[in-house]
């Protein structure tokens, strides 16, 4: 029996925000765009991700977050890797502005995946706090 794990998309950065690196799921958006600017490969998003990637570096800690950019509510982790930062993402939810129904429709999908999203995260940040403590015997 065969198992099939999909891959999320992932880029590594250079310390310019330079695409350096891409991981096979990734390949179809950034493959052509390495050695760019991830921010001149999308324009807009610098003020929407910049900040949290910044952050990564700056605290040397893995960052996570929910934006919305280009029709889609996505999470991104952002982890430091030396001078390095290690991107991935999971797009949550398409926003269908077709019809004001589907707008509605796809909004609702959407907060329904960013509450999951917040629910796992919280869980991940509990289980991580979890300590053993010796009973003294």
């Amino acid at each position: 029996m065969a198992v099939t794990v999909e891959e999320s998309p992932s880029v590594i950065l250079d310390e310019h925000d330079r695409i350096v690196e891409c991981n096979r799921a990734a390949r179809p958006w950034f493959e052509h765009n390495l050695g760019r600017s991830v921010f001149a490969c999308f324009p807009g998003s610098g003020p929407l991700f910049q900040p949290y990637y910044d952050r990564a570096r700056k605290t040397g800690e893995a960052v996570e977050f929910a934006q919305y950019f280009d029709g889609r509510v996505t999470r991104v982790r952002a982890v430091p890797c030396g001078s390095r930062l290690a991107v991935s993402w999971e797009t949550l939810a398409l926003l269908d502005t077709t019809t004001g129904e589907r707008l509605l429709a796809s909004l609702d999908h959407a907060i329904e995946r960013l509450d999951a999203a917040l629910r796992e995260l919280e869980r991940a940040r509990a289980k991580s706090s979890l300590r053993v403590v010796d009973g003294g015997r």
